[in-house]
């Protein structure tokens, strides 16, 4: 997987930027994170991921469904980063914020081993309209 030098310096931005009060820290889960995400297209987000939670603030590409871009920035946040308890959403149409997802890492992890049904997994998480 190749990046040009403007990911790279976006990664770099990314990373320093203020998340709800919270100054981000650049590591190494953040950055990879991030790089899955583009690789999935999406290129706008902001990563800060630890050991209490992962937030994933995100523009949602066009022509992208909002449900789906859920399930496969919970899929990369899990790949990546399991330890962490918890996986906060938030995406962006036109630069207005859309619902706020929140799951829990262990009912992410059951999902894609499939130990849940998709049903089981969706009455779980916890979607706020903002």
């Amino acid at each position: 997987m190749k990046f040009g030098l403007k990911q790279a310096a976006i990664v770099i931005i990314v990373m320093i930027v203020p998340v709800g009060g919270e100054q981000v820290v650049a590591s190494e889960a953040n950055s990879h994170i991030y790089a899955l995400l583009v690789a999935g297209n999406i290129e706008e987000a902001l990563v800060d991921s630890t050991m209490e939670r992962t937030i994933v603030s995100y523009d949602l590409p066009t022509n992208s469904e909002k449900e789906a871009s859920w399930y496969y920035v919970m899929g990369v946040v899990a790949s990546v980063a399991p330890e962490s308890k918890r996986i906060e959403l938030q995406a962006f149409v036109n630069n207005q914020p859309t619902e706020q997802v929140t799951a829990q890492m262990a009912d992410v992890l059951d999902f894609a081993n499939n130990r849940t049904t998709e049903a089981q997994f969706k009455s779980k998480m916890e979607i706020k309209q903002v």
